[in-house]
């Protein structure tokens, strides 16, 4: 390789990568956060889980307080975010 073009990757002697070289041009993949694999099993699986959460909770105290912290949460955003929708498209409350 004799130029350094943007799909070519400069090695070292012996075949290995340059200093400051990666293998991989376009970087690893990229890892989800917990909170993103929660977001995306609730959005997948969301009413299964719940389901299941339910039929836990019937005899499992911890399931049932995490289930229902879990809902509480769930209506708090709600009621936030339409608290602010309400603020967005009312009039009234612009100043």
């Amino acid at each position: 390789m004799s130029s350094n073009t943007d799909t070519e990757i400069q090695r070292a002697s012996r075949g290995r990568f340059a200093p400051g070289q990666s293998g991989n041009p376009a970087g690893g993949a990229k890892r989800l956060t917990a909170e993103q694999r929660i977001e995306r099993a609730m959005n997948t699986h969301g009413v299964g889980l719940l389901e299941r959460a339910f039929v836990e909770a019937q005899t499992d105290n911890l399931v049932l307080a995490n289930l229902l912290g879990f809902l509480a949460s769930c209506q708090n955003a709600s009621s936030v975010h339409s608290v602010a929708l309400l603020q967005a498209t009312d009039p009234a409350s612009r100043h």
